[in-house]
């Protein structure tokens, strides 16, 4: 039984912004999950690879500072900010927005916008959304008169040519592309890690709670967010056609 796939079916529905939710839960070290901020930590430091200054401010040495609770340093996570393009005169929402804060001064010395896509079918290469929320979100902070350093993480089912695509659109130094399955460095396999770390008792156990409810999200990321109906639905039409008719239509986009 796997909750996220029954509530997904029928009538249910369980959709990108239900997932960046959950992401979010996940991502926030203050939550009860069970394994702090081993997660965000898989985040950053994947940023870290693509862009060596990030969490300079941070640094002690080549280490970087561990966000947990007594790190000195806070996360504030906003889900759904909805930020306003002046020039464009709309409206963007932006998944989640999670900033890094020094304690003493209450300083946000980072901010990092994070877009989710949970299909490809909602990926568009001419769009300019990381573009427009990134603009967005400067003018977010210069309202309130302070200019943290902004990241920008683009979250996609797997590496394909339209996310690649739509990724390369946005001219901007400070990004990093994430996938949900599909390679090296996944959300999946960064969850992955963390429970085979739990098992060679590396970190902290687990709650049994917490250890159901991730576990059956990373079978939910390994059928690509798919509910027990549509993989039936996919089974059958691969059976009578050979291959699903989602598949067909992305092949020929």
């Amino acid at each position: 039984m796997n909750i996220f796939r029954i509530l997904s079916s029928n009538d249910g529905s369980i959709n990108e912004p239900n997932v960046s939710s959950f992401l979010a839960y996940l991502l926030d070290p203050n939550e009860d999950h069970g394994f702090s901020s081993l997660l965000l930590q898989s985040f950053l430091n994947k940023i870290v690879t693509v862009d060596n200054e990030f969490l300079k401010k941070i640094q002690f040495g080549d280490k970087i500072t561990d966000l947990s609770k007594s790190s000195g340093y806070s996360i504030n996570i906003l889900p759904e900010l909805t930020v306003n393009i002046e020039s464009k005169k709309k409206r963007r929402d932006i998944d989640i927005v999670l900033e890094i804060i020094e304690d003493k001064s209450k300083e946000i010395l980072y901010s990092i916008c994070l877009e989710n896509k949970i299909a490809d079918m909602s990926i568009s290469k001419n769009d300019s959304q990381l573009e427009d929320e990134l603009n967005g979100l400067e003018a977010y902070y210069n309202e309130i008169g302070i200019k943290p350093e902004i990241y920008v993480i683009y979250l996609t089912p797997t590496p394909s040519y339209i996310a690649m695509k739509s990724f390369d659109k946005l001219e901007y130094k400070r990004k990093c592309h994430l996938f949900w399955n599909k390679a090296d460095d996944s959300v999946f396999n960064m969850l992955l890690k963390i429970f085979n770390d739990e098992n060679n008792g590396l970190i902290d156990p687990i709650n049994n709670q917490s250890s159901y409810l991730i576990k059956s999200f990373l079978s939910f990321i390994n059928t690509d967010f798919k509910s027990y109906i549509e993989e039936k639905k996919e089974k059958l039409e691969k059976k009578n056609y050979g291959k699903p008719v989602i598949d067909l239509l992305n092949d020929f986009a």
